[in-house]
C-alpha cells in the first residue's frame, strides 16, 4: 500500500490572533493521517494528474482562520501499477 500525503501550509497573511484553543488534532484513517486544523476541515474530492498524465483518486483537506489557510493533500497511488498494464 503506497499512500502520499503531501501537506501544504498558504498563509494568505489576515488581521486578528489566532487562539491555541481554536486547533484540533484531525484524524483520517481511511486515508491514513493525522494533523491539526483550525477547526474541522472541509475535504474535497480530487483526481490528481501524476506527471505521466494518469489520474488517481485524491483529496483535499482545508481549513482557514484570521492568520491564513492550511491544506493537506493526499493522493492514493495504490492502483498505479494498474495504469501501466
Amino acid at each position: 500500500m503506497r499512500l502520499i500525503a503531501i501537506a501544504a501550509a498558504a498563509l494568505l497573511g489576515g488581521a486578528g490572533a489566532a487562539s491555541a484553543q481554536d486547533w484540533a488534532p484531525f484524524v483520517s484513517v481511511e486515508d491514513g493521517f493525522s494533523a491539526v486544523f483550525p477547526g474541522k476541515p472541509k475535504v474535497e474530492q480530487i483526481a490528481y494528474a501524476t506527471e505521466y498524465r494518469q489520474q488517481l483518486p485524491g483529496r483535499i483537506y482545508s481549513a482557514e482562520d484570521a492568520l491564513g489557510r492550511y491544506v493537506t493533500t493526499v493522493v492514493d497511488y495504490r492502483g498505479v501499477q494498474k495504469l501501466w498494464d
